[in-house]
């Protein structure tokens, strides 16, 4: 018995490991939250983030933000984004008791630009 529950724990271990990259940070994963801006905007949010083995952040943000980036430090990132209409972001994140407060500032096509902030909890 002893032997078969090795055998099982053993599998359990190696489909982990080749689903989540050994460099997995506390930022990956499926969050949701809220989202405020500097034009009086606001809403429900999204984020999911998904590391390679080389430490690349990479996934979408508000279901329509490409975003990629990397770590700056244990508990903090940094990203860039970009929409379909061509808004592009900079983008801060830190982990703040197991959620992540975002901050970000926007730059639209014509040059104008706005900043805002988002604190989203695992989902």
């Amino acid at each position: 018995m002893l032997k078969v529950c090795g055998l099982v724990f053993a599998a359990m271990l190696m489909v982990f490991t080749l689903i989540v990259p050994a460099n997995a940070g506390p930022f990956q994963g499926e969050w949701v939250g809220h989202w405020e801006n500097s034009l009086g905007e606001g809403g429900h949010d999204s984020l999911s983030l998904y590391e390679s083995r080389d430490g690349t952040l990479r996934g979408t943000w508000s279901g329509n933000v490409e975003v990629h980036g990397a770590a700056t430090g244990r508990d903090s990132i940094r990203l860039h984004g970009r929409r379909n209409d061509g808004v592009t972001y900079d983008i801060t994140a830190e982990m703040h008791h197991g959620d992540v407060e975002l901050h970000y500032s926007a730059r639209r096509p014509n040059g104008s630009t706005y900043d805002g902030w988002a604190k989203f909890h695992r989902r």
